[in-house]
């Protein structure tokens, strides 16, 4: 993503990193979702749920309801919390630098 100050730029970045986000939250609930069922001992879980567990991981939140029962699910969760704190710092720093030439200019 190119960072400039024109705004046309800011749009598509957002843009594309809000799809960026939502794609990869929906494929990992797919993969959570998938580990629940051929390996999980607890009760199976819809996609909605699974969707609803790799946003609570991603951003750290995680409040207890749902939670890996596994090792494999249990890797897969720290996996997802790795990426929530990676990705979150990496996004501040990319918008905080496109507001930064935006409002320079």
């Amino acid at each position: 993503i190119k960072l400039t100050a024109d705004e046309n730029s800011v749009n598509r970045a957002v843009s594309v990193l809000g799809l960026t986000v939502f794609s990869l939250t929906a494929i990992s609930a797919g993969i959570f979702q998938l580990l629940e069922h051929e390996f999980g001992d607890g009760p199976r879980l819809a996609y909605h749920e699974s969707f609803y567990f790799v946003i609570m991981s991603v951003t750290t939140v995680g409040y207890g309801d749902i939670s890996g029962g596994t090792t494999l699910e249990r890797v897969f969760c720290i996996i997802l919390m790795l990426i929530g704190v990676i990705s979150f710092n990496l996004v501040s720093g990319a918008l905080g630098a496109l507001i930064t030439n935006y409002d320079s200019s």
